[in-house]
């Protein structure tokens, strides 16, 4: 039997004390809330992995191959223009903040020069399928980038000129700071600054990112 109110009010357990009935909306925000709880504790599991720093990228459990997209830099014209590339890289762990990977594709891109199709489209460049293996090595410290070459001038003629160094410039540049990230970059001739820009017949510098890249 009922005291005062209606069978909704809540019923009576031994003592007497009155729990409250819970509403079907009560019980539906206790579910949630229980679902909420037991997806922390998984994430927060012991032995789990970080959560991956770029979309679609697993933690560091091993080197990743990546498909990107990409632009490097030829000449048209007498003026820089911008070619489209897909690199493949393999990522060795969740970050490409200190990694050199991608620019080092970019630069291999650039150095094997326009395809057929785009020569046929007026797009010229120093750089062709001769040139393909002259990037020795790439290195990057925060947002600052070294690009050693072999030797470039047994393969690129015609670049100490004002003209030839500026246009030769302009592509590696264009491709090096068509990457986000990066501050500075110096570049070197089997390991040497003053032999890469001597080969400009320019003296030893580091190239700044232009405030308009």
């Amino acid at each position: 039997m009922f005291r005062g109110g209606s069978p909704h009010d809540g019923h009576h357990p031994p003592g007497g004390r009155r729990v409250p009935a819970v509403s079907p909306r009560g019980r539906s925000l206790a579910r949630a809330l229980s679902s909420v709880l037991l997806a922390g504790l998984v994430a927060c599991g012991e032995g789990g992995p970080p959560p991956p720093e770029f979309p679609g990228l697993e933690g560091p459990r091993g080197p990743t191959e990546l498909t990107v997209a990409i632009e490097v830099t030829f000449t048209r014209d007498e003026a820089p223009v911008r070619v489209p590339r897909t690199v493949v890289i393999r990522l060795e762990g969740n970050s490409l903040s200190d990694d050199p990977v991608l620019l080092e594709a970019a630069l291999e891109a650039l150095a094997a020069g326009p395809t057929e199709e785009e020569e046929a489209r007026g797009i010229t460049s120093f750089f062709s399928e001769e040139t393909s293996d002259l990037v020795r090595e790439v290195t990057l410290v925060g947002d600052s980038a070294s690009v050693d070459f072999r030797d470039l001038a047994s393969v690129i003629p015609n670049v100490s000129s004002s003209a030839g160094s500026f246009l030769f410039l302009s592509e590696l540049n264009g491709t090096v700071f068509g990457l986000p990230g990066i501050a500075r970059v110096e570049y070197r001739m089997d390991g040497s600054c003053e032999a890469f820009w001597s080969f400009l017949q320019r003296s030893c510098q580091e190239v700044r990112r232009p405030a308009d890249a």
